[in-house]
């Protein structure tokens, strides 16, 4: 059976301070037959274990990764400056070809960390010749966040939806208007970095027609932020004004009018022509 080197997310440091971690190249064969199996048979030894709720099917793990053929690295999520996110799929979506990584998921809760062990000889022949001579790739993995995204949804769902209605009927208080006609409202003032032109915000969002409430896209459902320079005009006019200078961690609802969105074409078959929309969004990151 072959695997493919997941280009998915470890903290190095974190293991090599470990002392019940392995050390590089004295990892045998011998010593992986008498750790632990995971649901599919992947050697793994675990490094910490904190009390904590693990991923299901359709929850995010947030992570971070690290490969390595005994003590080489070939790829470190640190490193690259994220950490991994993954959605645990079905073993229908699997299609029979089991992941180390999903494996040992699906046993790790938030604070989380262990190893998984493949043996080379299970890779195909497409390795390096130096990387046939080592027993194992070894997947390095440190958990941070355990993510249920069907409660995430309908949380953003059941916000943005009490918003709608009382925008509708005139009773949403404390909203404001800029000087082109965007309306906001402040939910939660954050305190991180301020989004500022030129530089990378990364956003969750849940977005409606303000006439019925109708929901057209959001990302929580997908457990990623949306992530784009701000003001560059790669997003809507609304987004790249109504974002601007906002602090991380600020959760807000955006008012946006057509000619701050999709104007007169609308954005078929689910945007309207000359509609106003509503987005709950939360400011998660700024680069």
């Amino acid at each position: 059976m072959r695997y493919f080197f997941l280009g998915i997310t470890a903290m190095t440091m974190l293991f090599a301070c470990n002392n019940d971690a392995p050390n590089g190249a004295s990892v045998s064969k011998d010593m992986t037959a008498s750790m632990s199996k995971t649901e599919n048979g992947f050697s793994y030894q675990m490094h910490t274990d904190v009390e904590g709720d693990v991923p299901e099917t359709g929850y995010l793990s947030v992570f971070n990764l690290t490969q390595r053929f005994d003590d080489t690295i070939v790829y470190s999520s640190v490193q690259r400056g994220r950490a991994e996110r993954i959605v645990i799929p079905t073993n229908a979506a699997m299609r029979g070809k089991p992941s180390p990584v999903i494996d040992i998921l699906k046993m790790l809760s938030p604070g989380d960390s262990a190893s998984v062990y493949v043996l080379t000889d299970s890779l195909g022949p497409n390795l390096q010749p130096w990387q046939q001579e080592k027993n194992f790739l070894i997947y390095d993995i440190a958990v941070s966040d355990v993510k249920n995204l069907k409660d995430a949804e309908n949380a953003a769902a059941t916000t943005v939806a009490e918003l709608q209605a009382a925008y509708k009927n005139g009773t949403l208080e404390n909203i404001q208007t800029a000087s082109n006609g965007l309306k906001y409202l402040i939910i939660e003032e954050g305190t991180g970095a301020k989004a500022e032109s030129g530089k990378v915000v990364s956003v969750d969002y849940f977005g409606v027609t303000a006439e019925d409430g109708t929901m057209f896209d959001n990302s929580f459902g997908r457990g990623e932020a949306y992530r784009f320079p701000l003001g560059a005009g790669r997003v809507i006019k609304g987004w790249d004004t109504g974002i601007e200078g906002l602090n991380t961690g600020t959760k807000a609802a955006l008012f946006i009018p057509a000619d701050l969105a999709y104007g007169e074409a609308g954005s078929p078959p689910k945007i309207a022509p000359n509609a106003e929309l509503i987005f709950y969004i939360e400011l998660q990151g700024v680069e």
